[in-house]
């Protein structure tokens, strides 16, 4: 017998190892495998096998899978089964079973909903706090001032190109002219059959429901489903005070009205929980993506006397109070747009090929629309065009003020999504590239993980593309199988509560832009698949971009944090998204503002002005302001005063008016041009003064050169050592003959420029490099990157006279008053400090504490200038970050007005002829340029961009005509302009040419 067995065994292995059975077997085993990642694997996060997962709740055991279960993973954050794996209990015992449902209609499909992306953290203020910071009046429109919008009872459709009965045929011609912005404007914006929006427009409401959208005069959250698209979703942690009054609408058709009747969602008065729900008529188009693009992008037309808005897609649910996210996106950041941007992808023509790959759309269409862009001058998301940090928005999520200029932008947007196709993320970029290259109106592009904070997607939008229409259908599960009961975390999406529908499946067809087989392929790597090739050359376009952009020439690094996070891969890690408790990305985190807010941001206090006659306050207010007094303090502690009880300025001065006609020639170019070599790249640092005696000095390296602007003649003052250099700043005594230079070693030389001789040198009271220097009568006032800043009676030998507490990182401008009272200090903090000189002692050299601490800006403060012609009127400039120029009434500390101008402010002078009242200011990236404004109005009068980089310095001539602006890195130019010319001069400039400018000056090295 043992035999026979040996034989048996032998004559297996022979057969088993022919080549031609050992290849059968290594294809069976082959096809097992793939299978097996293909619908059981599902990629490397282990959080998405179909493991059963048991947990014990009391006496019971509850069984469940991830897989089942993954709807209630995305919504809570967290999930059970990946605590149970790490071995940490749950924080609560479950809720006892309930009746176990029918399967998700994934179960069916076979495959998991994609986890989605991890959010990050959001420092939201109180909601109370938050309602007290609306802004009382709306914010400033540039340039456009009124906007009307096209309306034709009869269509004309000569010269077609593209559009619909919906928003109308504009021509190509009418289309250009609509991005040429103009203070007045009439251009198509949708419902061109009606006056307003209602009966007749292609887009029809009951006029129950247009009374009661009029009657909406604050904020509203809008969203919409089309073609029962989205399964509905009620608003969570919403306050109060937001329920009584911030306007909840739900726009839906009547399929999917009816769907919400039939399943009790939708009471007698068209409520739904918070949402008041308006059926929509007559639809437009076929497509219903194309559809939700009309209240999505129209809603200043929906609701016109609503001043905020903010629309969330139909598939996601709010879970923070409207009121905090305006404050977080809108308010905090002086804009009147913010939408997030694309987690992935930031060029456009990557997201086309991306929508061509998962058939979004039909190709041809796309690559019509992306020819045309082309055409335009349309080019790929890089480096350069930062501040911009990408051209693709996430686009689920628009918070908006409805402003003209805001409200031309979703016009001119959901013109091209009439025009070509409806992915709005296509056409997102050349619309506001076309707006912002005709006016300094910015908008707020954030973090997608942020946008993920406050609200929830709960599950993928591909799984109710393949669940059956709400027409009647009949549902065929396969053969029983015993299902554990699961957590009554969410309802099942795709089934209803009670009985069966018989009729045909719905086929998503190509018109809605989707396919089956390529919808398939897009979810499973959605799901976490392998990537296919248009993917991962996605990939490899969003690798090359640089992780970090920081500015040349040892500018702070922090400045640009939160723009290069936007570059980071570590921003987004697939995978997390399930977890509550997460490693935050901490690159996208301020620390700063965080550790401020937490150490002293609680500090301020609120006066109650109840009570006071207007008289009485204004009275008050001008003999503050006639004896130089604070408004309540003795000792200032808080950070910022009370609104007050009026504006300081009237408002007919502070709406924004056309300027009128130059009363005087501005040249059209710079007078004069010197080489600037070795010119320190350093955003913090003033190398550049022009003195009394009409000598500009200016800082090369370690080399302080002299021009004599009315000789024409050049000197060196000075080379200091390179273990003291170089030199960080530089200013001129009043008498116009003394110079002061600061050094990188923290000392302060003393130097007669008229005999090249060092007078005295000022050492021991910084500890590292000096930056800043001003100049009061015999006082020098300097700042240090250590954030003193220390007054000095060069007098006496003794010459520390008060020191000035304050700032805790760099000190970037200084600045006295004419009146000599008061100084103004701006930090690489984000700070600006207003300290007053009567509150020093002679007893002491430690200066009284500051008179305000204004805490505003979001970036360094270097820029400052005080007016010349209105007392205790500052303007004051932010970095990259900020980029807004505020001006501030430094008696009570109450910022007058604030005003975007879309680029680094670097330095900013005002013109000293009371009659012309303007203000010139010098920026950086994203265009390098000079600015001259009217003021209060702050209308553009003229713009300069002849510099290649920052023109990071200013100085002014004496006489207040001309001004000396420099630039280093690519540029290294030192130019004279004639900006502020004698206006009984017309033509002529203050400053003669000269044939030959400056042939010394392009000598010195």
């Amino acid at each position: 017998m043992p035999k026979e067995k040996e034989k048996l065994a032998h004559r297996i292995y022979k057969f088993a190892g022919r080549k031609k059975v050992g290849m059968l077997f290594l294809c069976v085993i082959s096809a097992a495998v793939f299978g097996w990642v293909l619908y059981v694997g599902k990629g490397e996060d282990t959080g998405d096998r179909a493991e059963v997962v048991r947990i014990q709740s009391g006496n019971s055991t509850l069984s469940y899978s991830p897989t089942y279960e993954v709807v209630g993973t995305a919504i809570n954050g967290s999930s059970i089964g990946s605590q149970e794996r790490g071995g940490s209990p749950p924080l609560a015992p479950p809720p006892p079973p309930l009746p176990s449902p029918p399967p998700p209609q994934e179960f069916f499909l076979g495959y998991t909903l994609p986890p989605g992306h991890p959010s990050c953290p959001v420092c939201y203020l109180p909601v109370e706090e938050a309602i007290a910071l609306m802004p009382k009046f709306p914010s400033p429109s540039p340039v456009l001032k009124n906007l009307t919008y096209v309306h034709e009872e009869t269509l004309s459709r000569e010269g077609e190109f593209g559009g619909s009965d919906f928003g109308g045929y504009p021509t190509l011609r009418q289309r250009n002219d609509s991005y040429d912005i103009r203070e007045s404007m009439s251009v198509h914006c949708g419902f061109i059959k009606g006056s307003r929006p209602g009966r007749g427009t292609g887009f029809d409401i009951d006029d129950s429901d247009l009374l009661e959208m009029e009657q909406c005069n604050g904020v509203v959250v809008a969203s919409a489903i089309f073609a029962n698209f989205d399964e509905l979703q009620q608003p969570k942690n919403i306050s109060e005070h937001a329920k009584r009054t911030v306007c909840f609408f739900m726009f839906v058709d009547e399929e999917t009205e009816s769907y919400l009747r039939n399943s009790s969602m939708l009471d007698s008065n068209k409520r739904s929980g918070l949402w008041r729900v308006v059926v929509v008529r007559n639809l437009p188009y076929k497509d219903a993506r194309r559809t939700g693009k009309i209240p999505k992008l129209l809603l200043h037309r929906l609701f016109p006397n609503v001043r905020y808005s903010l629309w969330i897609d139909g598939k996601l649910e709010l879970v923070v109070d409207p009121y905090q996210i305006l404050e977080r996106f809108l308010w905090r950041k002086n804009a009147t747009f913010a939408i997030s941007r694309h987690y992935r992808r930031f060029d456009v023509f990557i997201e086309a090929e991306a929508n061509k790959a998962a058939a979004k759309y039909d190709n041809t269409s796309i690559d019509f629309q992306i020819e045309f862009y082309k055409k335009e001058g349309l080019t790929p998301y890089s480096v350069a065009k930062l501040p911009i940090t990408s051209d693709v928005p996430e686009g689920c999520v628009i918070i908006k003020e409805h402003v003209p200029i805001s409200n031309l932008f979703t016009c001119l947007w959901f013109n091209e999504v009439d025009r070509f196709t409806s992915r709005d993320q296509i056409s997102f970029s050349i619309v506001r590239d076309k707006i912002t290259a005709k006016t300094n109106w910015t908008l707020n592009m954030f973090l997608d993980c942020e946008r993920r904070n406050f609200v929830i997607q709960k599950y993928h939008r591909d799984i109710l593309e393949q669940r059956a229409g709400r027409v009647p259908v009949t549902i065929h599960p396969p053969p029983p199988i015993f299902l554990p009961p699961p957590l009554p975390l969410t309802r099942a999406h795709g089934t209803k509560s009670e009985g069966s529908v018989n009729g045909p499946v719905k086929k998503v067809t190509t018109e809605h832009g989707r396919e089956e087989r390529s919808s398939r392929r897009h979810r499973k790597v959605s799901a976490g698949g392998l990537p296919t090739a248009a993917e991962a050359n996605w990939d490899h376009h969003r690798v090359i971009l640089p992780l970090r952009q920081t500015k040349p020439g040892g500018q702070a690094a922090r400045a640009h944090f939160n723009t290069a996070a936007a570059f980071s891969p570590e921003e987004e890690t697939p995978g997390l998204g399930t977890q509550r408790t997460f490693i935050p990305n901490r690159s996208a985190m301020d620390f700063a503002y965080a550790h401020y807010m937490l150490t002293e941001g609680c500090m301020e206090e609120e006066e109650n002005p109840a009570g006071r006659f207007v008289s009485d306050e204004a009275y008050r207010k001008r003999l503050r302001e006639a004896l130089g007094m604070n408004r309540t303090r003795i000792l200032a502690f808080k950070n910022k005063p009370p609104a007050p009880i009026q504006p300081v300025i009237p408002p007919e001065f502070t709406s924004p008016l056309p300027p009128s006609k130059p009363r005087r020639y501005i040249p059209q170019s710079w007078e004069r041009k010197l080489d600037a070599p070795d010119l320190a790249d350093d955003y913090r640092l003033n190398l550049l003064d022009w003195g009394s005696a009409n000598v500009l000095a200016v800082a090369l390296g370690s080399t302080v050169y002299l021009w004599n602007a009315s000789t024409g003649s050049i000197s060196e003052l000075v080379t200091v050592d390179d273990e003291i250099g170089p030199v960080t700043s530089v200013s001129w005594a009043p008498n116009g003959t003394d110079i002061a230079v600061g050094l990188n070693n923290a000392e302060v030389q003393f130097w007669d420029s008229t005999a090249n001789a060092l007078l005295r040198t000022l050492s021991g009271g910084h500890t590292s490099c000096v930056g800043s220097l001003a100049w009061n009568n015999h006082i020098l006032t300097t700042g240090g990157m250590d954030g003193k800043i220390i007054n000095n009676d060069m007098r006496v030998g003794s010459n520390i006279v008060a020191t000035f507490r304050g700032h805790t990182e760099e000190v970037c401008g200084l600045k006295w008053s004419d009146s000599g009272w008061q100084l103004a200090s701006g930090g690489n903090d984000k700070l600006l400090y207003i300290w007053d000189r009567r509150r020093s002692t002679a007893s002491s050299t430690t200066g009284g504490p500051f008179l305000h601490r204004l805490k505003e800006h979001r970036d360094a403060v270097k820029a400052l200038a005080w007016c010349p012609f209105q007392e205790s009127l500052l303007a004051s400039g932010g970095g990259g970050g900020d980029r807004c120029i505020k001006f501030w009434d430094t008696q009570t500390g109450e910022c007058l007005n604030s005003f975007d101008t879309g680029s680094q402010v670097c330095a900013l002078l005002w013109n000293r002829n009371e009659r012309e009242r303007e203000l010139l200011s010098s920026h950086g990236l994203p265009r390098n340029q000079l600015t001259l404004w009217m003021y209060p109005s702050l209308m553009k009068i003229v713009e300069r961009t002849d510099h290649e980089s920052p023109a990071l310095f200013l100085a002014q001539s004496p006489d207040g005509c001309a001004v000396a602006s420099a630039a280093p890195a690519e540029d290294q130019t030192l130019r004279i302009w004639n900006v502020f010319g004698d206006p009984q001069l017309a033509g002529k400039t203050a400053l003669k040419a000269n044939p030959e400018p400056f042939p010394l000056f392009n000598r010195i090295r």
